[in-house]
């Protein structure tokens, strides 16, 4: 079984949905609600970390990065190293992540 961890950057990921929906879209409890479904879906990768889609996939280079699509919304990237799975970063899906994730990445 994996350890999950989360980035700094996926914990300010996680707040900024909460707020956002909370605050802007004045809904409280549909933010905690999703932030808890986001939270579960992330725990599941300690038991199957390989679960999610390599994201070769999407990017056509080589990257050890995986992805894991969380009700049909957020995107979550992480990547396993040994007993460790660091989800790196939680988008939204309408963003275009793979743009923010490799904007600071040299390409291999």
């Amino acid at each position: 079984m994996n350890e999950v961890v989360l980035s700094p950057d996926a914990v300010d990921d996680l707040e900024s949905t909460r707020r956002y929906i909370s605050d802007v879209l004045k809904n409280p409890v549909s933010a905690d609600s999703i932030v808890r479904v986001i939270v579960s879906e992330l725990e599941r990768l300690a038991m199957s970390p390989e679960s999610g889609p390599s994201l070769v996939s999407k990017t056509g280079f080589w990257t050890d990065m995986r992805y894991l699509v969380i009700e049909r919304k957020y995107i979550a990237v992480y990547r396993n190293t040994g007993n460790r799975t660091e989800v790196m970063r939680i988008y939204n899906g309408r963003m275009d992540y793979i743009r923010d994730l490799f904007k600071t990445e040299e390409l291999i």
